[in-house]
């Protein structure tokens, strides 16, 4: 599943996880999921692609983009073995 459309339906799907808590809580959410909801209509009409080259594999955002190296995972499969 390309990246972008796994990010789109994790915002929608928040959105209507929120929609049970209080109003002043929904904003941020709403506005994630109008901006879903915007962007999946751009590529329903062409506009927009998702950002997956002939091949099949999704294509470099921007050209130069650098990777984004966080700290080493404490929790793991092989740290976690037998809990």
């Amino acid at each position: 599943m390309p990246e972008v459309l796994n990010r789109l339906a994790c915002d929608l799907a928040i959105y209507r996880l929120q929609s049970l808590r209080p109003i002043h809580d929904l904003a941020d959410a709403r506005r994630r999921y109008d901006d879903a909801l915007a962007m999946l209509s751009k590529v329903a009409s062409g506009e927009m692609t998702l950002g997956i080259g002939a091949d099949g594999n999704e294509t470099a955002i921007a050209q130069g983009a650098e990777e984004v190296i966080g700290p080493v995972r404490i929790f793991n499969r092989k740290s976690m073995r037998g809990f």
